[in-house]
């Protein structure tokens, strides 16, 4: 879609006269449609926001543990920092403790790559 747009603006600043209106009438059309599909986009965004951050608590506080998950206002993680260094200290302590081809590392090798997925 930004392709196109771009291919757009290109082809209107090189038009002249009637030409370049016609250029600049499809260069709002198209603004419309990067809106909406931009408004969508944010439209499935929240509503999947509780459920990842449902799937994200869930997978820390059983899999990891430390302190809680907290949000700011805008619903981000306030405390980032504490949880990134409580998940590495348990990813280390596991592999301390498990062999890498073990049943128990292959577990939480899953869930700990499940909770990164969702902390990035």
């Amino acid at each position: 879609m930004n392709s196109a747009y771009d291919d757009l603006n290109k082809a209107k600043d090189r038009a002249f006269g009637k030409d370049r209106l016609k250029y600049m009438d499809s260069e709002i059309s198209k603004t419309q449609e990067l809106i909406d599909a931009q408004e969508e986009y944010l439209r499935q965004i929240r509503a999947n926001l509780p459920t990842d951050k449902s799937i994200m608590e869930e997978a820390y506080n059983s899999y990891i543990g430390g302190p809680g998950i907290e949000y700011d206002e805008s619903g981000n993680i306030s405390n980032f920092d504490e949880i990134q260094d409580a998940m590495f200290e348990e990813y280390n302590r596991m592999a301390q403790k498990y062999t890498d081809d073990s049943d128990e590392w292959k577990i939480f090798e899953k869930k700990y790559e499940l909770l990164e997925k969702y902390i990035e």
